[in-house]
């Protein structure tokens, strides 16, 4: 159920779970928001080998 979940975020569905608005945070894009794909991947994988 969270894999689901987690995969069918959108970027925007991020910016509400860490209370950001897009008007807030232009700057997540490119590498800062690749990194922050990873480290959610990364970190959901953990969560599933768990």
């Amino acid at each position: 159920m969270d894999r689901s979940i987690a995969d069918g975020m959108t970027f925007r569905d991020v910016g509400r779970v860490f209370d950001l608005s897009p008007q807030r945070v232009p700057e997540i894009t490119g590498k800062g928001r690749k990194a922050l794909v990873r480290r959610m991947r990364s970190h959901n994988a953990q969560q599933q080998s768990a």
